[in-house]
């Protein structure tokens, strides 16, 4: 698990790249085609909060660490059990596929 302050963020051009995956009410899942990214809803901008590459399990303890209510847990019901599984990034046409799902491209 990569763990970033909250007011860090990448230096590379893999920055450019991040896209949202999944977002319900303050909280969302995104990805860098690396890792997932929890991030919170904050004011007028999202917050990137902690970085996994690992399970989905893990992820869900980040949220709750970061104060995820039980009932906001839902957000990762469609995540694969490891970020690894099933994940396809395409950082051209920024659409991500779980499943042979792809999911909508998300804008900020």
């Amino acid at each position: 698990m990569l763990v970033r302050p909250n007011n860090e963020t990448p230096r590379n051009s893999q920055a450019a790249h991040i896209r949202q995956i999944v977002a319900r009410g303050r909280w969302a899942i995104a990805t860098d085609g690396i890792q997932w990214i929890l991030q919170r809803h904050r004011g007028d901008r999202w917050q990137d909060l902690s970085f996994v590459r690992t399970t989905r399990d893990i992820l869900a303890r980040c949220m709750r660490e970061k104060g995820a209510r039980p009932d906001e847990m839902g957000l990762l019901a469609g995540l694969p059990d490891r970020f690894h599984d099933s994940l396809q990034i395409d950082l051209k046409t920024c659409s991500v596929r779980f499943a042979d799902k792809t999911a909508p491209r998300v804008t900020s």
